[in-house]
């Protein structure tokens, strides 16, 4: 699905991330945020949720990346 942002493994809309991402830290403190985005993402879409969770003091993010296949 196009623009569908997930925590762990449940659905969130992107207003309800940073209670999803601050739930998740409650559970786990010393947790990375990781953000993962498949090649058919606009990256428009992937700087949203970098926003508005940076918007949210959650500054420590890591991106992956997927090497082409060939």
């Amino acid at each position: 699905d196009d623009g569908v942002v997930f925590v762990e493994s449940d659905q969130v809309d992107l207003e309800d991330l940073i209670d999803s991402v601050n739930a998740a830290y409650r559970e786990d403190p010393n947790r990375a945020i990781l953000i993962k985005a498949d090649q058919t993402l606009h990256y428009g879409e992937v700087r949203a949720v970098m926003d508005t969770l940076s918007q949210n003091g959650m500054s420590t993010l890591l991106l992956a990346a997927e090497k082409v296949k060939e």
